[in-house]
């Protein structure tokens, strides 16, 4: 059974725990689909605009619109960590 839990959380940076790589890869999907919406010329459906909100509300929009090839959560302010699970 995957498990993500929140560890810590500060204003900045977030540390995920995962046991499972599909949870992580679902993870990692989600936030290239919200770059690819940040991304578009045509910004004006209700999802980019409330994207865009919520990541100037979190004075994230200047870590994404660099692309300096690391890795997505990262960019996102997201460490993860891999648990073992227990059998």
């Amino acid at each position: 059974m995957a498990s993500r839990t929140l560890a810590t959380s500060s204003r900045r940076h977030l540390h995920l725990k995962y046991s499972d790589e599909c949870v992580k890869a679902r993870t990692e999907k989600v936030l290239k689909s919200m770059l690819s919406q940040l991304n578009q010329l045509d910004a004006d459906t209700t999802n980019a605009q409330l994207l865009q909100k919520a990541l100037r509300y979190r004075n994230r929009t200047r870590e994404l619109q660099t692309n300096d090839g690391c890795d997505i959560g990262a960019r996102f302010g997201i460490s993860w960590h891999k648990v073992a699970t227990k059998a």
